[in-house]
């Protein structure tokens, strides 16, 4: 669920290369992983529990995204993780 949540997330930012999400669903999907969160999990269900995250640093969550297949999105120098809004992530997950 968490890769492609942030493969989403990170097209939906500009972060991930187009295309990344739909190629690493289909991936999952073929390895009967899953790819969904639960329909009964609710924005405000997934925001408090993602307030107690370990990513959470300085009150903001950071999210690990990809540039494309195979290749981080950050540097050793700017840090590999980023900052994306609740409302983004909002968007994408709770359409």
């Amino acid at each position: 669920i968490g890769m492609a949540a942030e493969t989403a997330i990170g097209e939906a930012v500009g972060v991930t290369r187009k295309g990344v999400a739909e190629r690493v669903r289909a991936v999952l999907e073929a390895a009967r992983l899953p790819i969904d969160m639960d329909p009964d999990v609710t924005s405000g269900h997934f925001f408090e529990a993602l307030a107690r995250d370990k990513k959470r640093r300085a009150g903001q969550v950071r999210y690990s995204l990809i540039a494309e297949i195979g290749r981080v999105a950050g540097t050793a120098a700017e840090g590999w993780t980023h900052e994306v809004g609740e409302e983004a992530v909002g968007r994408v997950l709770f359409p």
